[in-house]
């Protein structure tokens, strides 16, 4: 396991966050990269992560647009115009979807696009608000991945290591600079419902985005983040967003967990001990069992105390 440290090879977050969730999990699919197989079947309705791909690259393509068209910060008269350029992106991007996937009915498939339309008016509208704070200046900024059409120009495909050397990959939604300043904020979009904890930092080892995503910008591009953030940015969602400052608890509290990662992996020991109702969830079933959160507790509770006041973190 010496080869799958956090210093010997870079991990994203949403890999890492598996570890809390159930460390056993996080072994089979982020060291031994499993999967489950990929089962050729008719598109009747999009599955949540196409869903939310296909809503990220038409976020990522419109700001790029209105960038490139000198119309960002957007201004509540430039709106109407702003939309219509939302309208063709989603047109274009749903159409290349389309041809892709094949899908059985067309009905439902163009359903599902206008429901994604009516959520994106409605994410263009409130990111509009904002924009008299937080101008926005990179989108879809990837960092120790191959380089990409879809990524933004200051990405580089070098990881990010930080102080402690655990090194880092990934792909960060949004970066915004504060109007007026040269503090940064970075944001997470999210399609899915909202779960997370009113007063967020790592969410029990599960929400990893906020606190890696703005050690990761901070990095990039030499310049201070004083904010991450996590928008929900659907109906789904309601719109919500969490705030998380990068406080100097916050910085902190990122390499306290990789670090309790990293020193599980060293020691061996990434047992099936998951959280209540991961079992549920999991696509290691088959290879692990159903009895899990069970058994755990018949084990000795004292080596995974670390694991369980992770959870408790918030």
């Amino acid at each position: 396991l010496a080869a799958a440290r956090l210093g010997a090879r870079a991990y994203s977050a949403t890999a890492l966050q598996k570890f809390a969730a159930c460390p056993y999990q996080f072994f089979l699919s982020a060291i031994c990269r499993l999967a489950p197989r990929s089962e050729v079947a008719p598109i009747v309705e999009l599955d949540p992560a196409t869903r939310g791909h296909l809503f990220h690259r038409v976020q990522a393509d419109v700001m790029r647009a209105l960038a490139d068209e000198g119309r960002l910060p957007l201004r509540a008269d430039a709106f109407e115009s702003a939309r219509a350029t939302l309208d063709r992106t989603l047109d274009r991007v749903a159409e290349q979807y389309r041809e892709e996937l094949a899908p059985a009915i067309q009905r439902v498939w163009q359903d599902e696009v206008e429901s994604m339309r009516a959520d994106l008016r409605m994410w263009l509208e409130q990111s509009a608000a904002t924009h008299a704070q937080w101008e926005p200046i990179a989108f879809e900024l990837a960092f120790g991945l191959p380089p990409d059409a879809g990524h933004d120009p200051r990405s580089v495909e070098a990881e990010v290591t930080l102080p402690d050397g655990f090194r880092l990959r990934g792909i960060v939604d949004l970066v915004e600079r504060q109007r007026g300043g040269s503090d940064l904020r970075v944001t997470d979009y999210k399609t899915g419902r909202d779960y997370t904890r009113r007063n967020l930092v790592v969410g029990g080892g599960e929400m990893l985005q906020p606190v890696f995503y703005g050690l990761a910008v901070e990095q990039l591009l030499a310049t201070r983040v004083v904010e991450s953030r996590l928008f929900y940015c659907t109906r789904a969602g309601g719109f919500s967003e969490r705030l998380v400052p990068m406080s100097a608890e916050t910085r902190s509290r990122g390499p306290e967990v990789l670090g309790l990662i990293d020193r599980a992996i060293a020691a061996g020991f990434l047992p099936p001990a998951p959280r209540a109702r991961a079992c549920g969830i999991c696509d290691f079933r088959d290879v692990c069992g159903p009895h899990e959160e069970t058994r755990i507790r018949l084990k000795d509770q004292l080596r995974i105390a670390e694991l369980r006041a992770l959870r408790d973190r918030p």
